[in-house]
């Protein structure tokens, strides 16, 4: 039996060592490169079709396994509404202030642009499908059989990394913003909740900003 314990935790360091080391260099390799000059074609490959070709073909898995389906979708549903309903009335008092206005706010918001206001938020929720995936699901599901529920944060610190730039308070927030999606999702078993989450706070941000 202690054959088998060896071979079971040396495949499981060797995945998480492939979770960790591939998707620090496709975070990486967004910031630097921007393909096609599509900000929302890059996304969408860097972080969520060459991960989950590396599910696919490389650990031989189901990609459901990786939160990629409704999972318990009753649940998932509740921690969407609950979710939404406490970030904006966070939302209502931190989109006042000049730093969050002057970030988030849109011309097309402002001028009532119908169409740009739609692809704005069809291409966000590309985006955010992506960024969830490769952070909720890729690092969260393919680290959460080598380090339980340790997993939560440790892809949380990326993810809160990955906010440099913006408002200090926000980017302040964000380790602890990546630990609770990282729990919603593996209570609900999907990627789901989190992405509906994460578009509307970032939709809501825009619209306040912009209607202030």
């Amino acid at each position: 039996m202690n054959w088998l314990k060896r071979v079971t935790r040396n495949r499981s360091d060797l995945k998480a060592a492939i979770v960790l080391i591939s998707s620090t260099l496709l975070l990486m390799a967004s910031h630097y490169h921007t393909l096609l000059g599509d900000a929302t074609l890059s996304s969408l490959v860097f972080y969520c079709l060459i991960p989950l070709g590396i599910v696919v073909l490389v650990f031989r898995e189901d990609p459901r396994r990786y939160g990629l389906s409704l999972g318990n979708w009753k649940k998932g549903a509740l921690f969407s509404i609950v979710g939404i309903l406490l970030m904006a009335v966070v939302i209502a008092g931190l989109a006042r202030l000049e730093e969050f206005s002057s970030y988030y706010r849109l011309g097309f918001f402002e001028e009532r642009d119908l169409h740009g206001m739609i692809e704005f938020a069809l291409r966000l929720g590309v985006y955010m499908f992506s960024w969830e995936f490769i952070f909720r699901g890729f690092m969260l599901f393919g680290l959460k059989d080598r380090f339980g529920s340790l997993a939560i944060w440790i892809q949380a610190i990326p993810f809160a990394i990955m906010h440099l730039g913006k408002p200090e308070l926000e980017t302040l927030s964000t380790i602890f913003g990546g630990a609770a999606f990282g729990y919603i999702d593996l209570e609900s078993r999907s990627v789901l909740p989190s992405v509906v989450i994460h578009w509307a706070i970032y939709l809501m941000m825009v619209f306040v900003a912009s209607a202030g």
